[in-house]
């Protein structure tokens, strides 16, 4: 990783400012802009989880669990639905999910059929149903 992290720096960097001098501003306006676009979408999540009376939101690992009803989700744009499903690992405590696990997570959610259970770093998982998302940290 140092390597990596050292050849990024010496030999692409340069480049990428020799392209476009604003680079370092740029990137760091879209990161700005990223870190504002997550936090929204991470504010929109309690209003969109739940925990029906069947389901009690337990405590685990000092983490609540989450509910997600498929009504509420289907409803939103994919974009939208993606980015709840990342607050809601998020909240979950740390482990970084990568973007194809989500899509993989999400076309299991719009085949809306029987159940699908998706693991995610940080012992995160995700169980897909007819009545939406349960998200659990194990």
């Amino acid at each position: 990783m140092t390597y990596l992290r050292n050849r990024v720096r010496h030999r692409i960097l340069p480049l990428l400012l020799q392209e476009n001098p604003a680079f370092l501003e740029r990137a760091g306006g879209l990161w700005k802009l990223g870190r504002l676009d997550a936090d929204w979408f991470a504010s929109l999540l309690p209003a969109l989880a739940e925990a029906p009376d069947e389901i009690p939101c337990a405590v685990a690992g000092g983490e609540k669990d989450l509910f997600l009803p498929r009504e509420r989700l289907a409803c939103l744009p994919k974009a939208l639905r993606l980015r709840c499903c990342k607050a809601a690992l998020d909240s979950l405590g740390p482990g970084q999910a990568r973007l194809e696990s989500l899509l993989a997570l999400d076309d299991s959610f719009e085949q809306a059929g029987g159940k699908s259970l998706h693991r995610f770093p940080g012992k995160k998982t995700a169980l897909v149903n007819r009545q939406g998302i349960f998200w659990k940290k194990t």
